[in-house]
């Protein structure tokens, strides 16, 4: 079973109605591609900004809980296969970003038993707890899997819109920060 805290509940449902700091993710966007010098592509640019937004969205949620809240607790290492790792109230929990529907592994037996090795290892403990966000559209009550990675402690958050319209609102600010660079 996964495992939930008061303050990460808190936190997951400030999250859902967290609007994007369109600034700041193209700021980030921008320096990630310039950094890493290589073309973007829609699909990967759609998703780097969700997984952005949800980082920045929850650092400013975060913020006021400074003390039980720790960002990237495993120093010096990337987390494969996770986009936000945190420790909550001393409980790791991770955070699994999606732009589209397709994310059925994530919340997969095997990807949670994996994941639960992979924080015993660092963290000593097999209770975690995973919060996956999603389109607002891509969260369904009735979804069989989607009901089971719930009632085994999983959290599904929905973003602020839909696929559609989280795309559109990206292609909108990429369009934006394009015409500022060529003034």
């Amino acid at each position: 079973m996964l495992e939930k805290n008061e303050l990460l509940e808190h936190i997951t449902e400030k999250l859902a109605y967290a609007q994007p700091d369109w600034e700041r993710i193209m700021g980030r966007l921008s320096q990630n591609y310039k950094y890493q010098g290589r073309e973007p592509h829609v699909g990967n640019v759609v998703g780097e900004a969700c997984e952005i937004h949800v980082r920045l969205a929850l650092e400013r949620i975060c913020c006021e809980f400074s003390e039980n809240v720790e960002f990237d607790p495993i120093k010096h290492q990337r987390y494969v296969g996770v986009d936000v790792l945190m420790a909550i109230d001393e409980l790791p929990v991770v955070f699994e970003v999606k732009s589209t529907d397709q994310f059925y592994h994530e919340i997969s037996r095997g990807k949670v038993e994996g994941l639960r090795k992979y924080i015993s290892a660092h963290f000593g403990v097999m209770n975690y707890g995973y919060v996956l966000v999603a389109p607002r559209d891509a969260i369904i009550d009735n979804n069989p899997k989607q009901q089971e990675f719930r009632k085994n402690g999983g959290i599904m958050i929905p973003l602020y819109a839909t696929r559609e319209q989280f795309k559109a609102d990206v292609m909108t600010h990429l369009e934006i920060v394009s015409k500022i660079k060529q003034m």
